[in-house]
């Protein structure tokens, strides 16, 4: 979804750049580009493998830290 910041009457040009900066920090839109200006371009299935991965890494950090809050440590 585009990003669209209007300049006010009164505004300077950097308060319009700043304006855009505070909008794009909630959205994950400047990651996205940083992302893809730094590694180019990533198949869709390269990314859906990694989320993947990612995914399966997140849950298996979740059970050991049920185990442990249980007093099963596995060292």
């Amino acid at each position: 979804m585009p990003v669209v910041v209007r300049k006010k009457p009164g505004d300077s040009n950097q308060q319009v750049i700043s304006e855009f900066r505070r909008e794009t920090m909630f959205d994950e839109v400047l990651e996205k580009v940083k992302q893809r200006l730094m590694e180019g371009f990533v198949p869709p299935s390269e990314l859906r493998k990694r989320e993947k991965i990612a995914k399966k890494k997140e849950q298996a950090r979740e059970r050991r830290r049920a185990a442990r809050r249980r007093g099963v440590l596995k060292r």
